[in-house]
């Protein structure tokens, strides 16, 4: 198994699939104070504090960094990253997820 770098990639990708305003929302996150939580961006379950952008975006890349090593080389891959996205619709997050990390990939694949 090889662990790869993340690379940071082009805010585009999350765009592509999620709305100018859930992306607003989530990076206004970083605006908390830090040990302050919020509800702000998905009241019935979701919460959030100054780090929530930097971890989904994190995430984003890790997948979209995977995604593309396993295009390059023809290979398998796997990425274990949270928050995990699954539950993330196009224009509100859901089940602690921000960004929809599978939707994101596949769509920059």
């Amino acid at each position: 198994m090889q662990q790869l770098p993340v690379v940071e990639h082009p805010i585009k990708h999350i765009s592509d699939v999620h709305s100018e305003a859930l992306i607003s929302k989530v990076r206004a996150s970083e605006l908390l104070e830090d040990g302050e939580t919020s509800y702000l961006i998905c009241p019935e379950d979701n919460y959030e504090n100054n780090k929530t952008y930097q971890a989904a975006r994190v995430a984003v890349d890790a997948c979209l960094t995977g995604v593309k090593h396993c295009m390059q080389n023809q290979s398998a891959g796997y990425g274990l990253v949270r928050p995990p996205g699954h539950h993330a619709h196009h224009d509100f997050p859901s089940g602690f997820c921000y960004f929809n990390n599978v939707a994101v990939a596949a769509k920059m694949a």
